[in-house]
């Protein structure tokens, strides 16, 4: 179990590793519980990073993990990235006594809502992922070249700075 969650070992790694058939492995981790409350101080005021990810069309994990502590205090299997599944997470964590002081998320607009009330920041990778989408990662007109140049400093500036910057770029080049 800890290989197969831990050290990211697929069912076919770990049949290869001890000579054992994929069917075989499986059935030995479904024999296993899993603890859904994670054990911490009920005083632990948490900041949260909140994802879900697909490894196909119709199966997804939704996970919010701990970012000082890096542990994982909820998750959720879904077939996709819902509120509903979002407000799951958090209603979990409040009936179980944890405070929730702020969160990261992807951006979703409906997934955001969830967690009004609460200090919410957009993900700086899928920040910088959307500016890719929109100039490409190797621009070639000045304006795109520093808006990208500007997008790389989005995890080391403060709103300030960076709303400085973004003004400064959309007066030099209408």
């Amino acid at each position: 179990m800890k290989q197969y969650i831990w050290q990211r070992q697929t069912l076919s790694d770990l049949a290869r590793k001890y000579d054992l058939s994929e069917k075989w492995i499986q059935k030995k981790l479904d024999e296993n519980k899993i603890n859904l409350v994670v054990k911490l101080d009920k005083d632990t005021e948490l900041v949260l990073v909140a994802d879900t990810t697909f490894f196909s069309r119709m199966s997804g994990l939704t996970v919010f993990r701990e970012t000082n502590l890096k542990k994982t205090v909820w998750w959720r299997q879904t077939i996709g990235e819902k509120a509903e599944v979002y407000k799951l997470g958090r209603q979990h964590l409040e009936k179980n006594g944890f405070k929730i002081r702020a969160v990261v998320l992807d951006g979703r607009i409906g997934i955001r809502s969830v967690f009004s009330g609460l200090p919410v920041q957009m993900c700086h990778f899928h920040q910088k992922r959307i500016v890719n989408k929109y100039l490409t990662t190797r621009p070639k007109l000045p304006a795109g070249i520093e808006l990208r140049d500007i997008a790389r400093t989005i995890p080391h500036s403060h709103e300030e700075e960076l709303n400085k910057r973004l003004t400064e770029w959309h007066q030099k080049w209408k």
